[in-house]
């Protein structure tokens, strides 16, 4: 199938135009706690360092992922409370919440779902949620034992796509603040939130190239070389078993 390895190693090789075979390297993103806990050790194993993208404000516990927010709020009976504050956005039941806060992300809309959460979720639910991410310790022990860390942004909002990209250096900016300032690590990686490439916004490219960062995107496709500091992933169907997931790779280009 291919040759797996770390992160670094595999951008050097492909950098260097050395690529023999398929290279392989594992990425994680949004610094869960169940990453360090079940992968951790199974990686090792294998001898290489894979990445993992974090966002400072669910480090730091300082802001929930507002999606999670949003999973907590559709588990509830409030899913029609906040149906109806978005009315005045343009929602109509035919729309599932989930892809019209996505679609239409605003800061307006990002309100709603945050006052709701805060209105029925009690304080020491709240911050119970935030166990779900890894804490600076955990994070720190990754780092120190060959992992790369990488900058995912600051809240993880879709600030790659036309809806909200005037916030993209901000958000990235801040992270890389945060890193650098808790790990003593300069980022060379900027993780793009969600990565949808059909809404991407063609000003990221301008961004990122002007602070010399690599942009990495849910491509979807091989990186036979690196145009433009981008780098694809491949987002793999997590129901293919091993024999799938070979021919799922082999049609990719």
């Amino acid at each position: 199938l291919g040759d797996l390895v770390s992160v670094d190693e595999g951008l050097k090789i492909t950098l260097e135009n050395k690529i023999k075979s398929p290279l392989i390297s594992i990425w994680f993103d949004d610094g869960l706690i169940g990453v360090r806990k079940n992968a951790y050790d199974i990686i090792k194993s294998y001898g290489i360092s894979p990445a993992l993208s974090i966002s400072n404000k669910f480090l730091l516990r300082e802001k929930m992922f507002w999606r999670f927010m949003l999973s907590f709020i559709t588990n509830t009976d409030y899913l029609r409370v906040l149906r109806s504050r978005l009315r005045k956005y343009g929602y109509v039941n035919e729309h599932k919440v989930s892809d019209f806060t996505l679609n239409n992300f605003s800061d307006d809309i990002l309100y709603e779902i945050q006052n709701l959460y805060e209105e029925i979720c009690p304080e020491f639910i709240q911050k119970d949620n935030f166990r779900v991410f890894d804490d600076l310790d955990g994070i720190a022990f990754l780092k120190n034992n060959g992992w790369i860390i990488a900058n995912h942004s600051a809240s993880h909002y879709p600030i790659g796509e036309n809806s909200y990209h005037e916030k993209f250096v901000e958000e990235f900016n801040e992270c890389d603040q945060i890193i650098k300032g808790l790990l003593k690590i300069d980022s060379m990686y900027w993780v793009l939130p969600f990565g949808r490439k059909y809404k991407l916004s063609p000003k990221v490219y301008d961004y990122h190239e002007k602070r010399n960062k690599y942009l990495v995107l849910v491509g979807n496709k091989l990186n036979k070389n690196i145009n433009n500091m981008c780098i694809n992933r491949i987002n793999i169907p997590t129901h293919l078993n091993g024999n799938e997931f070979h021919r799922y790779l082999h049609r990719l280009k």
